[in-house]
Parts: C-alpha cells; structure tokens; sequence
C-alpha cells in the first residue's frame, strides 16, 4: 500500500493528498491498527545482552496504529510525500516517500524528526 501511495500519479503543483483517493490504501485502512512494526532504525536494531547474558532491547517495539488522512507533497522535482504514521507507543513517526525511487540505493525510507 505504501508503495503504491510512493508511485500514485500527482500533477504539478500538488500540495496535498488524501489516502482515501489512493485505491490500494483503501484495503489497508480498513485493517488498522495494524500488527506490522513502525519501519525506525531503533525498531529492527536488537539491543546488546548485559554481563549476565540477558537481552535488553534498547527501545520497546511500536506498531502501526494509523495515519493521517492528508499527506503533504513536497514541491521538488519528485513531489515526495510526507507521511504520517501513527504508532502504538503513541509517536507519531513522519516518513519521506519518493515515487519511482530505487530501493537499492537507500536501504529505508527516510525518517523524518
């Protein structure tokens, strides 16, 4: 679905979107909350065991509660979008999706603070 809000087709001079007018969105809205972590670096890095071999991890574990319904579009040549993304700790996580982007080149979306 994120994908897909990445790739959804905007005009020049876009300034927002709504997720309901991103069809594959729609099928994972119905779904929230959802039990898929929020994609943070601190979220997939395991913590380091204490001197007596116990696992801490470093940050508790934060699911995808929702998103915002409007999405900013960025005015660069891409028209990134930020969005919102809601989490179960009660964060609210911001992320930078570029559309036609190469994965390759960037191992995550950007995070936003």
């Amino acid at each position: 679905g994120i994908i897909e809000l990445c790739d959804h087709h905007l005009e020049r001079g876009t300034r927002s979107l709504t997720l309901n007018n991103v069809p594959a969105l729609r099928a994972v809205l119905k779904k929230l909350p959802l039990q898929v972590i929020v994609p943070l670096q601190s979220q997939l890095t395991s913590g380091l065991p204490d001197e007596k071999g116990q696992q801490h991890d470093a940050v508790s574990q934060s699911y995808i509660q929702g998103f915002d319904k409007d999405i900013d579009v960025m005015s660069s040549l891409q028209l990134p979008r930020k969005l919102a993304v809601h989490g179960s700790s009660g964060i609210t996580h911001y992320f930078l999706c570029k559309p036609k982007d190469d994965t390759r080149k960037d191992s995550r979306m950007m995070e936003f603070n």
